[in-house]
């Protein structure tokens, strides 16, 4: 029986699209992210994790997202003139299989090789809102996070004028129904290594649910680029039952051909990946969890979520670390072979 829960719980992992409500206030310009052939009219990465992060963020509307279920919401948010969307996550969205800090533990460990220019994953960061604006502009029942005055989540920068592999398919971005096209990874540099850089982000992470299905692309410059945007199951993460009857961007699919990618990869050390056990940290002020400077990014404790005082840390568990450093070990001696 528990069994048959479980796969009922990850079969609803993803779900058919839904109308999606465009923003009933326009966004900011410019709205799409830097990256390495688009640097002039565009919004830096550190920019966004800087909005996302500030804690005079406001919620100006939510809406459900247009597939998924775990309670996913996309905001459409304000800071200093500045209008943005992001995906929102609570932290008490999760369950067993699927956890909303795994998208931030994700985030970090793209980092450990891409610069972020380069980066699959859009900027990604938690964030506490007021729970008198959360109750009015999200889930009037919601109750605060860890005993303070706010509800804490995470958020993902959502990405403009992106399309799912289907979408992409229709609009002549793809030449078939799958993520890879053997004729645009020959011609078009920018989209070989970024699904180079996709694959070895999902196979690092061990995305349990990294099927066509939950990629984004983005064409730009006379360039298609490829992110992946839902990685809330990974780091042990059970494995969807319905990746094994689609191509899994987990395993190792395409040649790490780009040389760049490869001297990253041979440079990740042990510093960096015990660094992974604290990306963010927040101090309670007041009932308001605010962004904190690191006090001890390598604190042993294996749990991706914990306190020391007034203090909360998130990252990843030694447990999950232990995961990505074997993952790191097999990509170096294939690079090595």
């Amino acid at each position: 029986m528990k069994a048959l829960a479980l796969t009922v719980l990850l079969a609803g992992c993803s779900v058919a699209e839904r109308p999606f409500a465009p923003p009933s206030v326009p966004l900011s310009e410019p709205r799409r992210l830097c990256t390495s052939n688009t640097q002039s009219d565009c919004r830096s990465v550190s920019s966004v994790e800087r909005l996302l992060h500030d804690p005079d963020l406001h919620i100006l509307e939510a809406v459900s997202t247009p597939a998924g279920r775990q309670g996913a919401k996309v905001l459409t948010l304000r800071r200093d003139g500045v209008v943005l969307r992001a995906k929102w996550r609570s932290f008490d969205s999760g369950n067993l299989v699927n956890e909303p800090r795994k998208e931030l533990g994700a985030y970090a460990v793209q980092q450990l090789y891409l610069s972020p220019e380069d980066y699959v994953i859009p900027p990604t960061a938690g964030h506490c809102f007021p729970l008198a604006e959360y109750r009015a502009r999200v889930d009037a029942t919601a109750t605060p996070s860890f005993g303070t005055r706010c509800v804490f989540g995470f958020l993902s920068y959502w990405l403009p004028n992106a399309h799912d592999v289907d979408d992409a398919e229709d609009q002549g971005i793809l030449g078939g129904d799958s993520l890879y096209d053997e004729e645009l990874f020959r011609t078009d540099t920018v989209y070989r290594r970024s699904l180079v850089n996709l694959n070895v982000t999902a196979f690092l992470v061990h995305h349990a649910d990294a099927h066509d299905a939950q990629f984004l692309l983005v064409k730009d410059s006379g360039s298609v680029r490829v992110y992946t945007v839902d990685n809330s199951m990974a780091f042990q993460s059970i494995t969807n039952p319905m990746v094994l009857f689609r191509e899994d961007w987990a395993t190792l699919r395409v040649p790490l051909v780009d040389t760049k990618t490869r001297a990253r990869i041979a440079a990740i050390d042990e510093r960096a990946l015990q660094a992974l056990a604290t990306v963010e940290e927040y101090e309670d002020r007041d009932g308001m969890l605010t962004p904190h400077a690191i006090t001890d990014p390598t604190v042993q404790r294996d749990a991706g979520m914990r306190w020391f005082g007034k203090r909360l840390q998130v990252g990843l568990t030694q447990g999950e670390i232990a995961g990505v450093r074997s993952r790191v070990q097999e990509l170096k001696q294939r690079l090595a072979e």
